[in-house]
């Protein structure tokens, strides 16, 4: 978060240089502003999209994780971070997560999305959005197809002693039909959202920085 700000103070003073340039040499200086962020935004995003179609596992670790040097998939591992279900409970009242054990607060969802908008635009929470539901696909995905092999009770509580990794809730994992019934669930949802691509574009107006969603489906 204190990167974040940090990030968003540089790029609105980097906006503002735009400005002045366009006041001297009488160009559009913030239309260039924003079709450059926007570019940007699609570029970078794309990369960690493009290796979450391969059908290495390893590369979600990765990507969310040091190892990686992609702007978007670190940011995004810093976000399930510090809103991982183990460690923190989400309150719907306050749009807040806070940490199970001392209680304090997380992250604000409201105020986290303010902070990504004024780092990236709006082009760039669309990108992050993308990147984020092939991600939740992948991860079903890999998970889903482990579960095939499995067709006893036993197989799966020696499943999830073996895979300490995988972050189920504790009551989740009570039954086996009802892990399945879910996983497959999840899968067929994910999948028909980003089939369809259900999250939408957007048409930003490259002189004033105002946006409109335009659904793709």
């Amino acid at each position: 978060i204190i990167t974040l700000t940090t990030l968003s103070k540089k790029m609105k003073a980097f906006c503002r240089t735009f400005e002045y340039i366009q006041d001297y040499i009488k160009i559009d200086g913030l239309k260039l502003w924003h079709n450059a962020l926007h570019n940007i935004n699609n570029n970078f995003a794309s990369l960690p999209c493009n290796l979450l179609q391969t059908k290495d596992a390893r590369i979600l670790t990765d990507l969310i994780s040091n190892k990686s040097n992609n702007y978007f998939a670190n940011l995004l591992g810093e976000l399930l971070a510090i809103t991982d279900p183990k460690n923190n409970h989400y309150s719907a009242e306050n749009y807040t997560w806070y940490n199970l054990n001392t209680g304090r607060e997380t992250m604000n969802g409201l105020d986290t999305i303010k902070l990504i908008r004024r780092c990236l635009g709006i082009t760039g929470l669309v990108q992050l959005n993308k990147f984020l539901s092939t991600f939740m696909h992948k991860t079903v995905q890999i998970i889903f197809q482990k579960f095939i092999f499995i067709t006893s009770q036993q197989d799966f509580n020696n499943f999830v002693v073996e895979n300490k990794t995988l972050k189920f809730k504790e009551n989740y994992l009570k039954n086996l039909d009802i892990v399945k019934t879910r996983l497959n669930k999840h899968t067929f949802i994910i999948t028909e959202c980003l089939n369809k691509e259900i999250y939408f574009d957007i048409m930003v107006d490259r002189s004033t920085g105002n946006y409109k969603k335009v659904n793709k489906s």
